[in-house]
């Protein structure tokens, strides 16, 4: 493969998880952050309510900010190298099914590894 040509995938993978990651820190993070403790619950974004309710993390011992920002991360990442390795496809269909195909595995796969983190972070806290 050509120097350039890896370069320029590295420039559009990195612009790609620039734009997610501000814009998911512009949109969802922040509002969040800013709402009353009342709205919190109401607010609460669908990644933060998987942690919490599914995978039984506290969230409030942790911080909310701190499991934002980690999922905030994740996220962009995910969405990042789904988008690079779909791009690498010439057909629009071959690529949406791609895509389809790996939204679910990867986001579940990771979403297990973050909560993982993020219980480890909560033992620290307690003192476990």
């Amino acid at each position: 493969m050509d120097y350039k040509k890896i370069l320029e995938l590295l420039i559009v993978f990195a612009a790609f998880f620039i734009i997610v990651y501000f814009g998911y820190y512009g949109l969802i993070r922040r509002p969040f952050i800013r709402a009353t403790k009342k709205q919190k619950e109401k607010k609460m974004p669908a990644d933060l309510s998987i942690m919490k309710h599914y995978y039984k993390i506290d969230v409030e011992k942790i911080g909310y900010n701190k499991c934002l920002s980690l999922l905030n991360f994740v996220n962009a990442l995910l969405i990042a190298i789904m988008m690079m390795i779909v791009i690498g496809f010439k057909y629009y269909v071959l690529q949406m099914i791609i895509a389809a195909a790996l939204v679910i595995p990867t986001v579940w796969f990771s979403y297990a590894l973050v909560a993982r983190i993020l219980r480890k972070k909560e033992r620290k806290i307690n003192n476990v």
